[in-house]
């Protein structure tokens, strides 16, 4: 991983464009636990404890070369609403295709009702706009 500052207009804002990201050569998204932990001297993960960070990381779930899935629950009561968007920013993910998929967790290969979670598995999008 190319870690770099994110060019929030490369984030994604739907389902099939995030697929198409994880599929693509971008070096600039955390694609692994190891990726993500190489981001951890960086804001928001900076600011996180040691605690809440691993709990972070081992909530994701990986698959299709990214997440497509976690709970943000361990950043809830450390980072501001604003900064929980900008961690998910480093998997490629803007803020209304986060918020969209708020609230459902990754099962199988695809998602159900679960707070403190967001699924990106679908194929279709299941989720309201």
């Amino acid at each position: 991983m190319n870690i770099t500052k994110i060019d929030k207009t490369k984030l994604v804002k739907e389902i099939p464009e995030y697929h198409q990201l994880l599929v693509s050569e971008a070096d600039w998204i955390a694609r692994t636990a190891d990726d993500v932990r190489q981001l951890r001297n960086t804001p928001p993960f900076s600011k996180l404890s040691d605690k809440n960070f691993e709990a972070f990381v081992d909530g994701l779930v990986f698959g299709r070369g990214g997440i497509v899935g976690a709970t943000y629950k361990p950043l809830m009561s450390e980072l501001t609403i604003s900064e929980i968007y900008d961690a998910f920013a480093h998997f490629g993910i803007s803020v209304d295709l986060a918020t969209r998929t708020l609230e459902y967790k990754a099962t199988g290969s695809s998602c159900s009702f679960d707070f403190w979670s967001i699924c990106l598995n679908e194929t279709k999008e299941p989720f309201p706009r």
